[in-house]
């Protein structure tokens, strides 16, 4: 039954248990925080791309709006030429002259003069009303216009973009209207250059949704809608639906949509003077490529941090277990081996297990010096017993010879015999009682002294609580004086921050007045192009100049805009380290408050220990008082003890004289035969006490001591 208990119940040890919490613990904990730090980043990761997205797309609408805005000025400087309002002219003349004037600007491919009845002319003596299109009504309102790029099957349907604006004379009224087309694809080069990520483009739309600038030329020429195609083809229902909301906006704002299984980050942005919408488009997986190999590089440290956190547990388990295996390998050797008293732990260390050695050793130490008493007491009482069963013998052959005269002495000691007989039970009774108050007063006395040992022990614990927590106000002292440093680390940080945010807005001001003197800049070069193309051949180096300069006011405006992005951006980014530094100032506040609070509470258990220490020794003091007066009350029993041994004695005496005058007596003469009896039933007591003797000693010398 024992083996087979022995062999279900199996042995787990505290060591694999400590590595499996404490693994699972750690595992966890990192699985947390890996969790939440990639979460964070890419929170953070997708508002930069998303505030970034959306600042791209606005300024590539003022850009290609700018761009307009260019178009419809030269076309107005034209419109403005004299010989235009000149009636003595003739129609052919005119567009002769506006046809030299575009040779020196490469934005137009052909010029045309629309007279107010809608009609134009062209050169091979044809012409066309053009009284029902959109740009011609509006131009009959005074308002610029720009078509989207369409086939124009006037002029052999070329692909074209148009643009129209009315011509006035000195009063103000609409004389006519002078339309220029150009390649129907020109927008694409505003666009070509504009790369998000790795694969992320560029590409707008008009405001029905037709696609009318795109990095893949196809779909402008074919005039592409996808958000009509997303109504019909379900691949494309998350495009359509993004560009359908685009359309919808007036303000730039940032989306998401899916195609060909794959996740779009878009933001779109209105080109104010037209109407038409800019599309900036990437992947995701793009801007999240960093974040995603964040997220394994922790899984991997994570897994490292794990294993050598289960090694280092594996090695304090294992120190920690040492000890306990010693302690059972040595009360196993004495529950089931050889009883070796004399083995010891070494006593190693300062903790919990040097402690459990020690009282380890001085538990057996106790044990040891015990089974030493017992087997020497065995000895004593195997030598007494031998003495006893002898005393015994002589004692029956003594009564013999007191049988033969008890029966002379009879009647002169009965009375005698009855009063010694009362008195000696007495005796007997007192004696007892004297012992019974011995053996109290004796384990009184145990208790008091190992009560007196508790408290001592209490003591040294609380000397010990003392001293760690004089340690502690130390470290909180010197974590106050740091948390102060702190504190003010973050407060230069935080002036230097703010240092910087207005040094930005300076330069964001100087930014600003670049553009506007590049802006200039253009227009006086513009003009300049124009008077060298009325001065003919003699202009023309000056025409070169004033396009090298128009080039570099062009150049310097765009650069101007891209610092002015790269400025906002960076006050925002200063902004949100402003923030930081704020939030990390209450966090020291917070800390410095809590470790005033540990300060406060280190103090309390400090006067709780003091307190302790003080109710302690007094009741050390009061317990020594008792252990005083029981001793001296054992003084007092033992020497009436001792009183009442000697009276019994004396009382010993009484009756063996009683018994040497009844000698002649026959009733005295049945007692002694009576206590023959009696004496040879305690003989054999001590035959069997003798043989328990022999028994004791036999199992004590089991045990090495």
């Amino acid at each position: 039954m024992k083996n087979n208990e022995k062999k279900t119940k199996k042995l787990f040890s505290i060591k694999y248990r400590l590595m499996i919490v404490f693994g699972l613990l750690i595992v966890i904990a990192l699985s947390i925080s890996n969790f939440a730090a990639v979460k964070i980043a890419r929170s953070v990761s997708m508002q930069k791309v998303e505030h970034n997205l959306v600042n791209k797309a606005k300024d590539t609408a003022k850009i290609i709006d700018a761009r307009i805005d260019t178009m419809f000025r030269v076309l107005e400087d034209l419109s403005r030429q004299s010989f235009l309002r000149d009636p003595e002219m003739e129609y052919f003349q005119k567009v002769d002259l506006l046809r030299k004037e575009i040779k020196f600007n490469k934005l137009f491919r052909e010029i045309y003069l629309v007279e107010n009845s809608g009609i134009t002319y062209f050169k091979d003596g044809s012409s066309a009303y053009y009284n029902e299109e959109q740009w011609f009504i509006e131009n009959q309102k005074g308002n610029r216009y720009i078509t989207e790029p369409y086939y124009d099957s006037t002029i052999g349907n070329l692909f074209v973009i148009a643009v129209s604006v009315p011509i006035y004379d000195d009063n103000k009224k609409i004389i006519g209207i002078l339309y220029a087309d150009m390649n129907g694809l020109s927008l694409n080069k505003y666009i070509k250059d504009i790369v998000v990520g790795k694969t992320g483009s560029c590409y707008v739309i008009d405001k029905t949704g037709v696609t009318i600038a795109h990095p893949n030329t196809e779909n402008v020429l074919k005039q592409l809608n996808m958000i009509e195609k997303g109504k019909q083809d379900k691949t494309m229902a998350s495009v359509g639906a993004f560009l359908e909301h685009g359309l919808k906006q007036e303000q730039g704002d940032v989306g998401f949509y899916e195609y060909n299984k794959k996740q779009f980050i878009a933001s779109f942005a209105k080109i104010t003077g037209t109407g038409w919408t800019v599309i900036i488009k990437a992947p995701v997986y793009e801007f999240m490529k960093t974040i995603d190999d964040m997220r394994t590089t922790l899984i991997l440290i994570g897994i490292g941090i794990s294993l050598l956190s289960i090694i280092f547990i594996l090695i304090i388990s294992r120190s920690m277990v040492k000890p306990l295996q010693k302690v059972s390998k040595a009360l196993k050797n004495i529950a089931q081996g050889d009883g070796d008293l004399t083995l010891r732990l070494p006593v190693t260390g300062n903790d919990e297990t040097t402690e459990v050695s020690k009282y380890f050793n001085e538990t057996i130490e106790k044990i040891n010096n015990s089974m030493k008493q017992v087997l020497q007491g065995s000895t004593e009482m195997e030598r007494i017993g031998e003495t006893l069963s002898t005393n015994m013998t002589e004692t029956a052959s003594s009564i013999n010879q007191i049988n033969a005269n008890i029966e002379g002495v009879k009647g002169q000691v009965l009375s005698q015999s009855t009063g010694v007989t009362e008195t000696s039970a007495t005796m007997e009774e007192i004696i007892r009682t004297i012992h019974s108050l011995d053996e109290r007063i004796a384990n009184q006395i145990t208790s008091l002294q190992e009560l007196m040992k508790i408290i001592d022990d209490s003591n040294t614990t609380t000397a010990e609580t003392r001293n760690i927590l004089n340690k502690n106000d130390q470290l909180i002292a010197e974590l106050v004086e740091e948390s102060k440093n702190g504190q003010s680390v973050i407060s230069e940080s935080e002036g230097e921050v703010q240092s910087i945010l207005e040094e930005s807005g300076s330069l964001l001001e100087a930014s600003t007045i670049i553009q506007n003197i590049a802006s200039q800049t253009n227009l006086l070069a513009m003009n300049a192009a124009i008077e060298a193309a009325h001065a003919g051949e003699s202009g023309k180096g000056f025409a070169v100049v004033a396009d090298e300069i128009r080039k570099l006011a062009e150049e310097s405006a765009s650069q101007a805009k891209v610092i002015t992005a790269s400025l906002k951006n960076l006050s925002s980014e200063i902004d949100s380290v402003s923030k930081s530094s704020n939030n990390i100032g209450m966090s020291f506040n917070s800390i410095f408050e809590k470790v005033n609070q540990v300060k406060m509470r280190s103090a309390g258990i400090m006067k709780i220990a003091e307190t302790r220490k003080v109710q302690s020794e007094k009741l050390l003091k009061l317990i020594e008082s008792v252990d005083n007066i029981t001793s001296e009350v054992k003084s007092g029993s033992a020497e009436m003890l001792k009183g009442g041994e000697q009276v019994a004695k004396e009382m010993q005496n009484l009756d063996e004289l009683t018994h040497t005058i009844t000698g002649n007596m026959n009733e005295m003469a049945n007692s002694a035969s009576q206590i023959n009896n009696a004496v040879q039933e305690v003989s054999n007591l001590t035959q069997q006490n003798k043989n328990s003797i022999e028994h004791l000693s036999k199992e004590v010398s089991k045990f090495k001591v």
